[in-house]
């Protein structure tokens, strides 16, 4: 297995992991997942790996349900 390394770092107590998530909508529903005994939902994604863009990360962080869906990235949406 290649070594990842993912784009993060501490300042003080504090822990900085950038991440990205995917907004997938399909015939006016939103895709949230969840782990299987957690109660918590949350969009695909995952951490950004070093050189990596963003829409690279998303489409490698959740390419099995992608692909289960037929799915694929079409654009990066940023906001601020």
């Amino acid at each position: 297995m290649q070594d990842r390394t993912m784009v993060t770092f501490k300042e003080g107590s504090s822990r900085f992991t950038y991440r990205v998530g995917a907004v997938v909508l399909r015939q006016g529903h939103v895709l949230l997942m969840r782990s299987v005994g957690e109660d918590v939902w949350f969009v695909p994604g995952g951490r950004v790996e070093l050189g990596e863009t963003a829409k690279d990360a998303v489409a490698r962080e959740w390419l099995p349900a992608r692909q289960a869906m037929k799915m694929r990235v079409i654009e990066a949406l940023r906001r601020g």
